[in-house]
């Protein structure tokens, strides 16, 4: 029984620490494949981008790769991210929103840059990027026509604590192998509480089950 009870306050205190988190790992498609992150405070799960990457479509690249959300697509069930979204995600992972700061934002930004996937990469630098491509358009001067945003989750330490990290918003292009910010709706977590009212539950039970053949033997 002190197994059992080690045990299940063991999978409470897991929990507990889970429900904190703002931003976490779930599965897609497989268990143990780490494809979705799951931000709590919204309730959104968010599709690595590394698994919407443009390069995998045929031209129009981009457009091709959007109808993939629709019925029977591969993303079916996606919405494409807003800047709006990206920037509640950004606020759920601790990023301070409207600086690059690395001080601040160092930690915060690369963690959610491992659970999203990088897009590219500068390994002698120690930096790393996040890309996607969002729902709203803007006016870029140099070709001189509407462009689809980006969010861009980056780190560029520079030495230590004189670097960027952050959300920014830009126009990439699709040879930077962008992906698409997609999320669904999630199912939330069960409260820590609900956990411990049922494993005080199970508890009482399997105790009675194991009590109640000694009467019958006494």
């Amino acid at each position: 029984m002190n197994r059992m009870l080690i045990a299940v306050l063991g999978v409470l205190m897991l929990t507990a620490a889970e429900s904190r988190a703002a931003v976490f790992e779930r599965d897609w498609k497989a268990p143990g494949d780490g494809l979705l992150t799951y931000d709590n405070v919204n309730l959104r799960e968010w599709l690595d981008v590394t698994e919407s990457d443009v390069s995998m479509f045929s031209p129009p690249r981009v457009d091709n790769a959007i109808a993939e959300t629709g019925p029977g697509g591969l993303f079916e069930g996606f919405t494409l991210a807003s800047v709006e979204d990206v920037t509640d995600l950004a606020s759920s992972a601790g990023i301070e929103i409207g600086t690059q700061n690395f001080a601040l934002n160092g930690t915060a930004t690369r963690s959610l840059i491992n659970l999203l996937g990088v897009s590219w990469d500068v390994p002698a630098d120690e930096a790393e990027f996040s890309v996607g491509w969002l729902s709203e358009f803007t006016i870029h001067p140099q070709p001189n026509c509407p462009c689809r945003l980006s969010a861009i989750f980056g780190v560029y330490p520079l030495n230590g604590l004189v670097g960027t990290a952050g959300l920014d918003l830009g126009i990439f292009t699709e040879t930077s192998h962008p992906g698409l910010m997609l999320w669904r709706a999630a199912v939330p977590e069960p409260s820590v509480l609900t956990l411990a009212i049922c494993s005080l539950i199970c508890l009482s039970f399997f105790r009675n089950k194991q009590i109640a053949p000694s009467l019958f033997r006494n």
